[in-house]
């Protein structure tokens, strides 16, 4: 297929699309998107501990230990996340979600202590948070395989209200992230960031507080 002819139907497939506008356009879309995300939570709820009024999962999602997420009102989380709680004989983790917080697409929150996200928290797509490991950095634990560590925490997380999290951050176990806080994308959290500071870089560093 030569060039021409190649552009002339791509022309006149957008053509269709045009015109499909005026019967389905992209906000109606977005409308029945938003309906079937709502009958999805609802499809879920039994499988959390609670999830709060206004609060909306899009599809799809991928859960383990749902019993141990408490999800607040008016929560958004954002498609593909991946939200996990685990146990064992030793410990059984807990993730809390704050009223009016949002969970950007692809993020994956990862519970084998407590995981605590205040109200009022938004959060760019990508993020991870995770309380735990597989296994401590030591000897006996690096000759063995990853999977057959046992689950490390060195403390949980906890995210103060209204913070904000840029894409592609990561935020690791025992770290307490303060009141509005902004934490700049790809920074990977490390210690604890006191209320009302800009933090960016891998680790995460302090360039602006007004405490």
């Amino acid at each position: 297929m030569n060039s021409s002819i190649k552009l002339i139907l791509e022309q006149k497939i957008r053509l269709v699309g045009f015109f499909i506008h005026f019967i389905y356009s992209y906000s109606l879309s977005l409308s029945i998107k938003n309906f079937f995300d709502i009958i999805y939570t609802g499809w879920l709820q039994h499988n959390f501990r609670y999830i709060g009024k206004l609060s909306v999962i899009m599809r799809p999602i991928f859960i383990y230990g749902g019993k141990n997420i408490y999800i607040s009102e008016n929560v958004n989380i954002g498609n593909n996340c991946i939200l996990t709680v685990e146990s064992d004989e030793n410990n059984c983790g807990n993730i809390r979600i704050g009223k009016n917080t949002i969970i950007g697409a692809y993020s994956h929150i990862t519970s084998y202590n407590q995981i605590l996200i205040g109200d009022n928290v938004l959060t760019g797509p990508r993020l991870l948070i995770t309380d735990n490991s597989h296994g401590q950095f030591c000897m006996e634990d690096l000759k063995r395989s990853p999977t057959e560590r046992s689950l490390y925490s060195s403390g949980k997380v906890v995210i103060g209200e209204n913070v904000w999290i840029g894409e592609n951050v990561s935020i690791l176990s025992g770290v307490t992230i303060g009141e509005g806080c902004v934490i700049g994308a790809n920074s990977v959290v490390t210690k604890n960031i006191p209320p009302y500071s800009l933090c960016v870089g891998a680790p995460a560093r302090i360039i602006k507080s007004l405490c």
